[in-house]
């Protein structure tokens, strides 16, 4: 549930891309259903300084998922050769060399990180949500 004249909310290859379309929090409320569990829901705002998923910063074949999450982040590449999650003001909370294809990121507090990745030589960044 959410305010569209608020926030645009918009799906590509899996990837949920929240948009602001006014200053101030936004609160969006995400359920889906888990083959498994049933259903599950999760609560965020969104702010106009908030962007979950830039496209034009990561590259087109990672994908890190479930975001948000509240244990494991798969990475979308074997390809990753380091990894870093730290907190918006960029404080280093953990680091990985050669992750492989997932983080367990369940021991950290729930909130809004940072993950910084090196594959092929370049860095990327992307926020992630743990909760």
């Amino acid at each position: 549930m959410y305010d569209s004249n608020a926030v645009a909310v918009s799906e590509s290859k899996g990837k949920l891309i929240f948009r602001p379309r006014q200053s101030g929090d936004v609160e969006v409320k995400i359920t889906a259903k888990d083959g498994w569990a049933g259903y599950k829901s999760y609560s965020m705002k969104i702010s106009s300084i908030t962007d979950v998923f830039n496209p034009k910063d990561n590259p087109d074949n990672l994908l890190i998922y479930p975001n948000p999450t509240n244990s494991v982040l798969n990475l979308g590449s074997e390809e990753v050769e380091s990894a870093e999650i730290l907190t918006l003001n960029e404080n280093l909370i953990k680091s990985y060399k050669n992750p492989g294809t997932e983080i367990n990121i369940s021991s950290l507090e729930n909130g809004v990180y940072i993950i910084r990745y090196q594959m092929n030589g370049c860095s990327y960044s992307q926020k992630i949500i743990k909760y």
